[in-house]
């Protein structure tokens, strides 16, 4: 019955990102047991098999080492004949492109950010800029707009509430609208459940609060 559900909710996808976050969402929950037929599902949809991919090592960040490992066994059994990425470890690069990623997210807030985190922790503050957004939001193969999305979509599965927020406010800088970002919560129920999704769309509903405020304001 689910699997007809999942393949339900994939057909009535039109969106190549939106295809993205709903497959990670099932990441994401750790229901992995559906991740084969979503893979081969999305592969016959046209996505390309780069940008799942990506999608898979971007789960790293916020679900863990072991799901992305049982992820990415998937990905191989559905693209055997994937040619993996160049690797070059470098970094003084990771470094740059982190800062200069993390600025095109937060923008303003940027500063605030690394003061708070200078306080919560300077080692996750240092593996914040280099890993997160320079190893592997600074990869190719997506782009920064739909590596937010993505993000976005994780947690709204998980149910973060700040790093959600800060998150969906990244999406915004990148580029997304709010339809697209409140699409993208919405695709997560199925993995997330209808009370995160609730509560996503409180904190979602929060933010066009304060952008509204604020053009009033001006």
């Amino acid at each position: 019955m689910n699997l007809v559900i999942i393949k339900d909710i994939i057909n009535r996808i039109s969106s190549e990102d939106l295809l993205l976050c709903f497959f990670v969402s099932c990441i994401t929950s750790y229901k992995i047991n559906y991740l084969l037929v979503i893979t081969e599902i999305i592969k016959e949809r046209g996505v390309k098999s780069d940008k799942i991919y990506e999608t898979i090592l971007q789960s790293y960040l916020f679900c863990g080492f072991p799901v992305t490992i049982e992820s990415m066994k998937i990905f191989n059994k559905v693209y055997k004949s994937f040619r993996k990425p160049k690797y070059d470890f470098n970094l003084s690069k990771y470094r740059i492109s982190g800062v200069k990623n993390c600025q095109k997210i937060y923008k303003s807030n940027f500063n605030k950010l690394m003061d708070n985190f200078a306080v919560l922790s300077k080692e996750l503050k240092e593996w914040m800029i280099i890993e997160g957004y320079g190893k592997v939001m600074g990869r190719k193969g997506l782009s920064l707009k739909t590596r937010e999305l993505i993000n976005t979509a994780i947690l709204a599965t998980k149910y973060f509430e700040h790093q959600l927020y800060s998150h969906i406010k990244g999406s915004l800088n990148t580029g997304s609208t709010y339809e697209e970002i409140l699409n993208v919560i919405k695709v997560t129920e199925f993995f997330g459940g209808k009370r995160n999704v609730d509560k996503s769309l409180m904190i979602f509903d929060k933010r066009k609060i304060v952008v509204k405020n604020l053009f009033i304001e001006c």
